[in-house]
């Protein structure tokens, strides 16, 4: 899946071109409203970036972004949040299920949620638990909570010890 754009494209006449963009910047930011997540891409390698709510998914529960690292044909969902980890955890599992079910999941991928502030009570941890093993299992692929802004290697945050 080389040209991952045009392949949405294809078997997604609905997406449009502008929810994808290809970038070969040493500092790929994905921001929004006041969050952001950075990758590192050193080699400057092409990076493609997918706006999936309110992009390629209108009026779906989804993540904010996908972004892809084509040389080694992975990816990372990326959930940009304030407190509500409980409704970003359903983004990046409704997300990966479309995926699957569209057959673009990649061969490696994981999930990243950047929020403020974590919940700490026994119910949420139980949920998160949950879903990371469900993703974990269903798919092979970590899914991470940090809070702040980071900047990360995505060959890391593809690894379950990740992404630090």
């Amino acid at each position: 899946m080389k040209n991952l754009i045009a392949f949405l494209i294809l078997r997604y006449p609905m997406i449009d071109k502008k929810c994808c963009e290809d970038v070969t910047h040493s500092k790929v930011k994905i921001e929004e409203n006041g969050k952001q997540v950075v990758f590192l891409n050193k080699d400057k390698n092409t990076i493609t970036k997918v706006r999936v709510d309110g992009c390629v998914l209108i009026n779906k529960t989804a993540c904010d972004w996908w972004i892809k690292k084509n040389d080694i044909d992975a990816s990372v969902l990326v959930e940009l949040k304030g407190c509500d980890v409980e409704h970003a955890l359903e983004q990046i599992e409704a997300t990966f299920r479309f995926l699957s079910n569209s057959q673009c999941l990649l061969k490696r991928n994981a999930a990243i949620i950047v929020c403020s502030k974590p919940s700490r009570h026994p119910s949420f941890t139980t949920k998160l638990q949950k879903a990371k093993n469900n993703l974990s299992s269903q798919y092979k692929a970590p899914l991470h909570i940090v809070t702040g802004n980071h900047e990360f290697e995505i060959e890391k945050v593809l690894l379950f010890k990740g992404p630090f």
